[in-house]
């Protein structure tokens, strides 16, 4: 356990004048699982927030929340070294309560790669300690937005980055048209009409066909063109390049709106979402979860890549996550419900 990060003392500072007038002390305790080794910054978040309704530290530590934006509204932010004093005026909180949350970093100051994190909700005004438990975290990009918290009783709680394998995916990322999700808000940005023919399976005058690239616009099909494969009879596969129902082979991409079209293919195939991100798997087309797996030993495979319009294809396709995914309303793709969000 390192000394540096338990000695280090923040005072709290009330009252408007300049001098200081009352301290609260606030001590930083390592708890069983975390590694100092390496932590060069420490920054401290204070925010305002109501007694009664607003956010506290569990929202912070297990339900994902990000500190820098969206529910809180950061009052101030402190930065320190392991054993510096250092002085918050809480003069203008306007607030009987605050939430103190503390993160361990890489480098000096945020982004870097979180080491550790703590949080403790705080009555204000306050002369007493307040010690924060510093928690292990998962950062695995090092992009200084935490995938994972660690819990000393080796339970885990996900993080504010929806993906912590690549440092461009994190809350408030640039998101480029029609890429997937980079900034963790559930939605991919995409103005175009269509990206696959399965976007254009509710279109009237028969227009079920995606133009795809200049256009990106649903169009009539021709007569012997198809935009889902359960339009193809006994042959099962409308193909992605030529959107003619042809045999089934391994060599072909189906096109399908629901992964019921895909499950003729295999068990674990299921209809790509437009929420996959990989660059490999296409939108509104059958993909093989384990095939996926098994080649990509190093990206993995997020559930949220498949559709889905019932749980149990969600068990079936992923069993060992029965317990913790399901097939969510509005979004109808397979992962964990959020706030709003109901398994169907």
């Amino acid at each position: 356990m390192s000394t540096t990060v338990k000695a280090l003392l923040v005072c709290f500072v009330f009252g408007c004048s300049s001098e200081v007038t009352s301290k609260m002390p606030v001590e930083l305790h390592t708890m069983s699982n975390v590694d100092t080794t390496g932590i060069n910054g420490i920054t401290l978040y204070l925010y305002g927030t109501d007694c009664n309704a607003g956010p506290k530290c569990q929202d912070l530590l297990t339900m994902a929340m990000h500190p820098r934006g969206g529910m809180l509204a950061p009052y101030s932010e402190t930065t320190a070294m392991p054993g510096q004093y250092v002085h918050i005026d809480t003069s203008n909180l306007g607030s009987s309560c605050a939430i103190l949350y503390v993160e361990a970093y890489a480098t000096v100051v945020f982004p870097g790669k979180v080491i550790a994190a703590g949080c403790s909700d705080v009555t204000l005004p306050n002369s007493s300690p307040v010690v924060i438990d510093m928690i292990s975290t998962t950062d695995g990009d090092g992009d200084g937005w935490i995938g994972q918290f660690n819990f000393p009783d080796n339970t885990h709680k996900q993080g504010p980055d929806c993906n912590d394998g690549d440092a461009n995916i994190y809350p408030g990322a640039a998101e480029p048209e029609c890429t997937g999700d980079h900034n963790c808000d559930g939605m991919a940005s995409c103005s175009r009409e269509c990206q696959s023919n399965a976007d254009c399976a509710n279109k009237p005058a028969n227009a079920h066909c995606c133009a795809f690239a200049p256009t990106w616009a649903c169009i009539a099909c021709g007569g012997s063109m198809c935009a889902e494969s359960s339009e193809c009879g006994t042959a099962h596969c409308c193909d992605h390049t030529t959107s003619m129902c042809t045999a089934n082979t391994t060599h072909n991409q189906c096109n399908c709106s629901t992964t019921t079209e895909c499950s003729v293919l295999g068990p674990a195939q299921c209809c790509v979402s437009n929420q996959n991100t990989s660059g490999q798997l296409v939108p509104g087309t059958c993909g093989d979860v384990d095939y996926w797996l098994n080649t990509h030993p190093q990206q993995g495979f997020f559930t949220e890549w498949c559709r889905c319009e019932s749980s149990a294809q969600c068990d079936n396709l992923f069993p060992s996550l029965s317990s913790q995914i399901c097939c969510v309303s509005l979004r109808m793709v397979c992962d964990a419900p959020r706030a709003g969000e109901n398994c169907i």
